[in-house]
């Protein structure tokens, strides 16, 4: 009985070894530091800030994050896309000089591995939810110039510099 019971625990105690050395996806801890100018155009009354906020997924764990403006601050959840901004206002018309906000915060970031050897093309279209992204915006065009651009060969054998002038 004594044997049984030092043998289950000798093999529960091994199991448990390898599950802790068991490889997770590597991660990294990063802390950013991001600063945004606001030059008022001259005239101005009021200067609008939206600052996006970096958001915690299945691939990043944010932390920490702090925000030093020059007027209290709101958070919004964006309706289309679900993005958290921070918004603030100022009186422009009092201070000539650029509003400036300090965002700092942490990043763990999880490796994201991808079997590109077996990986194949979903069949049919893409899901509903995907199909917003794959559309042009007044913000991301990819009709137009764009377009015709990257359907020619010269456009896809020429340095990103180049290839910029050309817009």
């Amino acid at each position: 009985m004594r044997v049984r019971l030092l043998m289950g625990t000798l093999a529960l105690e091994l199991a448990f070894a390898a599950l802790a050395q068991a490889p997770g996806p590597a991660s990294r801890g990063f802390d950013f530091t991001y600063v945004v100018k606001v030059v008022p155009p001259v005239g101005s009354r009021e200067a609008r800030v939206w600052v996006p906020l970096p958001a915690t997924d299945q691939f990043q764990t944010i932390s920490d994050l702090q925000l030093q403006t020059p007027a209290k601050y709101d958070t919004h959840r964006d309706l289309r896309y679900g993005n958290t901004y921070a918004y603030f206002s100022v009186d422009a018309a009092r201070d000539a000089e650029p509003i400036e906000l300090k965002m700092t915060f942490h990043a763990l970031r999880q490796e994201r591995r991808v079997d590109l050897v077996h990986a194949v093309d979903p069949p049919g279209a893409y899901p509903p939810d995907v199909q917003p992204y794959l559309q042009p915006d007044k913000l991301v065009p990819i009709d137009g110039k764009i377009a015709e651009l990257s359907r020619t060969d010269s456009w896809n054998h020429r340095s990103f510099t180049e290839s910029s002038q050309d817009l």
